[in-house]
């Protein structure tokens, strides 16, 4: 010890100014030391506070486990700006598709935000989720389109609950709904709700997200991006019903009115109310305090228990907004619906055939509904009440089945390629065995030759034109003229063109465009040839070529111009297209093969209602042959060879058929009543064409078989 103060005080004498300097600088600390316990006071308030408030924080990123165990994630929302609703979006124009990966075996990921509770100014934003909405996360979890991963996600459903919500603030949800760090003004979002589109309040500014909803109309539909759901209720008389497919019914048409409905102004309804058919039965439905539906009629020797009533009626009508409510309903117990209304969008309209299980009235149409109903065959109609218990079953029985069927809705929108067909949405209810009409070997042999049969009507230059080319064709038999001109008698035989292949004139006795489909024993061979007399591009090469590949699908349509039918959901009616496009379902009888015997089946055993109509409108012959084949065989035609543009280089656009604006109508009508005379529809559609063996390859010393294939 004596040592340090020894030490302590030679340093002392040393280094006095250094000395001075540190006990200066101790002085000064000891008298600001109070200053710095203040601050460090302070401090440790301030931390606290920022521990305790909602931290603002990307909730994809919280730890799973810590979601089920301690509750939702709170997230403090500002004042963001909100998107209104885009009214406009369509799928092309809302929707990134970019986000959505095709390697993940074409399933449209969907990523469900955990449990979220949104807080502005420390205020909930969000009421607390249902038990229903929890059902509803807890289906799309189990579904194969679920992914927790949010970067691999191609769709994102908001942690809010819209299923059955209490929309007294709009804005508050549309403040959460924005403070979604994937939210991006709504894009790739989906809103599923099962209140109707029109219960949404227009405050709800939900940008460019999708909506599912029920009870959406033409006006507020945005057609291939929203989605039509139907109604879902979990009543207990969802069951298993026996005889629904029941046959003998009582009554052709129920008429139903529910107590909370007001009438609507409809002429076809006001007639009803009005009527005093032995055939219709009317029936008054009111719901009571806990949930049931209760029903009664003026019938004393009938139960008018619901929903057991609906077995004894074939067609079922519901006057009011309650129509699509109940349409699960009447589906489940076999009654068909008859919707009047034609703003309404039916539930997953742009994938389901719905005139096949239900009867859409339009206004310009008479009100004798009663009749009309009967005068459809038995036949049909049990077919369209199995096709609505097929939809009930796959499309309306359970909210998983909802949800799964929107999901996949959704997928086919995304991925084309891999969607599911018209015939797995629609067709499953109707089992159909196609018999060849005829025996035929695998490949015809093209020694035999084909026949060109020509369709013509006062076009004498292009169809001396049309005769000189097709004669150039080695395959090529016979040709025969179909004078369909009864005005006007044909050329003298020094007039027409001196080919070497025979030449034979036929007058036919009226104007008739089925006479182009007429057995005449001077087809003598299989294939035929069936061309319109203004079909002058055709290269030689093109027609050999196309008589081969009938060689080898000698049962089919082979042809050169495609078209396609499309269903529009917003009209519940199909649609005939000529736009270019890879898919086909028709090929045009103007330029095409086909075998002789459909001239057999066209002209003897198909039904005479179609001929007629034919006649009457001069129109359709070329698809009621297509549905003929398709209905025989259950094949699509065949198309040959990549062109597209089919148009008489020196025709006027007035001289033809197609140029005339109401054309394409008339083909959609005419689809629609082959439809309704057959009962289904049988064309199917495929993306296939056939092209010649090394077609646009540039090989050395190899010369192709038929190098003149005409191009677009």
């Amino acid at each position: 010890m004596k040592t340090f103060w020894k030490w302590w005080g030679r340093w002392k004498t040393q280094f006095p100014s250094k000395h001075h300097r540190w006990k200066t600088c101790f002085r000064r600390f000891l008298r600001r030391r109070r200053w710095l316990l203040l601050l460090l006071f302070f401090a440790t308030l301030c931390g606290f506070l920022i521990r305790s408030a909602p931290e603002e924080m990307d909730i994809a990123s919280y730890p799973r486990s810590l979601i089920g165990s301690h509750g939702p994630v709170t997230v403090q929302v500002d004042g963001r700006v909100v998107v209104p609703t885009k009214h406009d979006c369509s799928h092309f124009s809302c929707f990134d598709v970019y986000r959505c990966n095709a390697l993940n075996d074409y399933r449209s990921l969907v990523f469900f935000y955990p449990d979220t509770q949104f807080y502005h100014r420390g205020k909930p934003l969000n009421s607390e989720a249902s038990s229903s909405f929890h059902a509803f996360r807890s289906i799309v979890k189990k579904s194969v389109f679920n992914t927790e991963s949010q970067s691999d996600a191609c769709i994102f459903i908001p942690p809010v609950d819209f299923l059955y919500p209490d929309f007294s603030s709009a804005r508050n949800l549309s403040l959460a709904l924005a403070a979604l760090k994937r939210w991006n003004d709504g894009s790739n979002s989906l809103i599923f709700t099962l209140k109707p589109r029109a219960s949404l309040p227009t405050g709800m500014h939900l940008g460019a997200a999708m909506v599912a909803a029920p009870g959406f109309t033409l006006k507020s539909y945005r057609k291939e991006f929203d989605i039509s759901v139907p109604y879902f209720h979990p009543a207990p008389y969802r069951k298993v019903w026996p005889n629904r497919s029941r046959a003998n019914r009582r009554w052709m048409l129920t008429l139903i009115t529910v107590d909370r409905d007001q009438i609507p102004d409809d002429n076809t309804i006001v007639t009803l109310m009005k009527s005093q058919s032995e055939r219709m039965l009317r029936l008054s439905l009111r719901v009571a305090p806990n949930g049931e539906i209760i029903g009664a009629c003026k019938l004393s020797d009938v139960s008018c228990r619901y929903p057991e009533i609906l077995l004894d009626s074939h067609f079922c009508i519901i006057a009011g907004a309650s129509a699509m409510t109940l349409l699960g309903d009447l589906l489940m117990m076999g009654c068909i619906p008859v919707i009047a209304n034609s703003a309404i969008i039916m539930p997953f309209a742009d994938n389901l055939d719905w005139p096949r299980s239900a009867v859409f009235l339009r206004p310009d149409q008479p009100s004798d509904v009663i009749e009309r109903l009967q005068a459809i065959d038995k036949s049909v109609i049990g077919e369209m009440r199995q096709i609505g218990l097929y939809f009930w079953e796959q499309y309306f029985s359970s909210m998983e089945i909802i949800v799964e069927t929107v999901l996949q809705a959704l997928n086919d929108r995304i991925f084309p390629k891999a969607a599911k067909s018209y015939e797995q949405w629609n067709l499953a209810a109707k089992r159909i065995s196609h018999q060849a009409p005829l025996f035929l070997p695998g490949i015809m042999p093209k020694s035999l030759g084909f026949t060109t049969v020509i369709l013509t009507f006062d076009r004498l230059p292009s169809l001396f034109q049309l005769i000189s080319h097709v004669a150039k064709c080695p395959s090529l038999a016979k040709i025969l003229v179909m004078w369909n001109d009864q005005d006007a008698q044909p050329p003298s035989a020094e007039k027409w063109p001196q080919i070497n292949k025979p030449l034979k004139v036929l007058q036919t006795k009226d104007n008739d465009l089925n006479n182009r489909f007429l057995p005449y024993d001077d087809i003598e061979t299989e294939a035929i040839l069936n061309l319109d007399d203004d079909i002058l591009m055709l290269t030689v090469d093109e027609i050999e070529f196309g008589y081969q590949v009938w060689l080898e699908h000698s049962d089919r349509l082979v042809g050169f111009p495609s078209r396609l039918h499309l269903w529009n959901g917003s009209n519940h009616a199909w649609e005939y297209s000529s736009e270019w496009s890879s898919r086909l379902s028709i090929v045009l009888t103007g330029a095409a093969f086909y075998n002789k015997v459909y001239n057999q089946y066209y002209s003897f055993k198909m039904p005479r209602s179609i001929r007629d109509f034919v006649r009457e409108h001069k129109n359709c012959e070329d698809i009621a042959m297509n549905f003929l084949i398709a209905n025989l065989t259950g094949k699509a035609p065949l198309k040959v060879g990549p062109r597209k543009k089919f148009r008489c280089p020196e025709c006027s656009n007035m001289d033809m058929l197609s140029a005339d604006a109401g054309h394409l109508l008339e083909r959609s009508h005419c689809i629609n009543f082959l439809i309704s005379v057959y009962g289904y529809l049988p064309l199917l559609t495929v993306e296939y064409r056939a092209d010649p063996t090394l077609y646009k390859e540039s090989v050395h010393h190899i010369e192709e078989a038929y190098p003149h294939i005409g191009a677009l």
